[in-house]
């Protein structure tokens, strides 16, 4: 509404900044390439008695090759997609 009233001097200061071009390319090819695999991963092993902590991420990291941080925020994003699932 504020838009329409013209109260922003900038398109920015309406939508905010838009990200460089393809910044978000990237974080998606990382969780489309990852994120499932990493998931099913983590749920194979913990159905297997593994336990899910700071060791496991490390050899998931080691194991495809990625960041010990990028193995958690998969890892947070294929449960979250997992309650989106369960709970439409």
């Amino acid at each position: 509404m504020r838009a329409a009233k013209f109260e922003f001097n900038t398109w920015d200061d309406a939508f905010g900044k838009i990200p460089a071009k393809g910044t978000y390319r990237v974080r998606i090819r990382g969780i489309v390439e990852y994120a499932i695999a990493v998931g099913k991963r983590i749920r194979d092993l913990k159905s297997k008695g593994q336990g899910i902590g700071d060791p496991l991420f490390g050899e998931l990291a080691e194991h495809f090759g990625i960041a010990e941080e990028r193995v958690k925020k998969y890892w947070d994003f294929f449960k979250q997609l997992e309650r989106m699932e369960l709970n439409p």
